[in-house]
């Protein structure tokens, strides 16, 4: 990056950075691989291991497949070693290796003393156990999230994967606004011109559907005493504020009624 953008941070890094990064943990797909050769290996409905084990010697005593395996192997495993430095990514150090984060990793190197970095990407090192050094630097650089639900089918990943949209600045004290449990991206824009008025929405309206409607309650402050109500109700106790793992109160009603339960 350096190399490619010299001029860039000659001046101090990006100011923009915008992506949709790879949801991929770069584990050994060995059917893949094979199935490049020979699509038994994709079309294969659950074959037992003695029918595979049979079926992978055959496969790589064909010519050029045993070389094209062992690259392909070597590059894997070299990759997510890679990864996994603690060397090269200390905040990810422990963790399974997993692009997105990387991309996360990468962006914040590579910002501006004023830059802004815009991703979508899962957000399981929000409630990892394992995560807890990598929640405390996504904290401190958090300024916007919404986490969704494709519960109206809007993307191709089915419904029960769920992810944010993140905007990231330089490190400082905790202080972003937070959303949870939404369907549509329109609902964020237009919470955050919302004028309060109204009956606040949940994640179902009265009819048993998914609640789209915009309101200002929606949007919910998140700073270290924020944290500290998430670490009091559901982490070990004497666990750092910003380690905290997250929770998502659909409004800012839910939101109290955790701040009195994590208090009482």
């Amino acid at each position: 990056w350096e190399l490619d953008f010299a001029l860039v941070f000659a001046h101090g890094g990006f100011d923009l950075q915008v992506g949709n990064p790879p949801w991929v943990r770069p584990d050994w797909d060995e059917a893949g691989v094979l199935a490049e050769f020979d699509p038994w290996w994709q079309l294969a409905e659950k074959p037992s291991e003695a029918i595979k084990r049979v079926k992978r010697e055959d496969s790589l005593h064909q010519p050029g497949i045993h070389a094209a395996y062992l690259d392909e192997r070597a590059e894997q495993a070299g990759a997510k070693e890679n990864l996994g430095s603690s060397v090269d990514r200390p905040v990810l150090a422990g963790l399974q290796p997993d692009l997105y984060r990387c991309f996360m990793e990468q962006t914040w190197r590579a910002m501006g003393m004023t830059g802004i970095a815009g991703l979508i990407h899962p957000e399981s090192h929000f409630t990892e156990l394992r995560a807890q050094v990598f929640r405390h630097e996504t904290y401190r650089r958090l300024r916007r999230h919404a986490q969704f639900r494709n519960e109206l089918r809007l993307f191709e990943i089915g419904n029960r994967r769920t992810f944010g949209t993140h905007i990231y600045g330089r490190r400082s004290d905790v202080n972003f606004i937070h959303s949870g449990s939404v369907c549509h991206p329109d609902t964020v824009t237009r919470s955050l011109l919302h004028d309060g008025s109204g009956a606040a929405p949940g994640v179902k309206d009265n009819n048993g559907d998914w609640d789209q409607r915009p309101h200002l309650e929606r949007i919910i402050h998140v700073d270290e005493d924020t944290l500290r109500t998430w670490a009091a109700l559901i982490d070990e106790p004497g666990t750092p504020p910003a380690e905290a793992r997250m929770l998502y109160p659909v409004n800012r009603a839910s939101a109290d009624v955790l701040n009195k339960i994590a208090n009482a």
